[in-house]
């Protein structure tokens, strides 16, 4: 089951979104496909790791020691998805910080994200696409996909934060972090429509007459 909520999670929350940016912007098709390919590529290469740093870091902030790690899953030996951090004894709170650290950080990268594009003063293709992928389409799908993990499958870290915190609460973190990231997330895609505006050049003929 797992494996068809990452599956579609990337389908529907990654590729089509990033496709679809791309498609109702004004840049050249080359440009929309290095950004479309070039991105979904990495994307898949840093993903993983990027969440698993975000428990380490939890760990390192709330002052738990991490005995062990691999952030980069094995590539090269076909594993897309095998990615760790193991930590020493913890206390209840320590436990909240290291489990939650990914999904806050999904949130407050999300608003970030909105807040560079908002003004829309980035007009470079890639970079434009990098910001979104990474910093909203991303955090829609970090969260949505181990919410659904855990409210399906009862796996993941939100299962574990739920024998921690309660169902409530832990329902309560996911669904207000998935409203919030997909809204900012579906401003910015709205408000990128059409974007570089094309200049339309005119030429004005003056008549001048006695």
């Amino acid at each position: 089951m797992d494996k068809i909520i990452g599956t579609l999670g990337i389908t529907l929350i990654i590729i089509l979104p990033l496709i679809r940016f791309y498609q109702r912007n004004n840049w050249a098709k080359t440009q929309n496909l290095i950004g479309i390919i070039g991105l979904t590529i990495l994307w898949f290469l840093i993903a993983t790791p990027l969440h698993e740093l975000s428990h380490m870091i939890g760990a390192k902030i709330s002052g738990v020691k991490v005995i062990d790690y691999q952030l980069l899953p094995k590539y090269w030996t076909g594993d897309y998805r095998t990615a760790y951090i193991k930590t020493d004894s913890e206390t209840k709170f320590q436990e909240f910080v290291v489990r939650t650290s990914p999904y806050f950080r999904d949130l407050i990268i999300a608003i970030a994200g909105y807040l560079i594009l908002i003004n829309k003063r980035i007009t470079n293709s890639f970079i434009v696409g990098l910001i979104f992928v990474f910093f909203l389409l991303n955090s829609v799908f970090d969260i949505v996909v181990n919410f659904l993990g855990y409210s399906i499958d009862k796996d993941g870290d939100l299962n574990g934060l739920s024998k921690l915190i309660g169902h409530f609460w832990t329902y309560f973190i996911g669904i207000s972090i998935i409203g919030l990231t997909l809204i900012l997330t579906y401003r910015i895609f709205k408000a990128y429509k059409g974007f570089p505006k094309k200049v339309i050049k005119t030429t004005h003929n003056n008549v001048y007459s006695k």
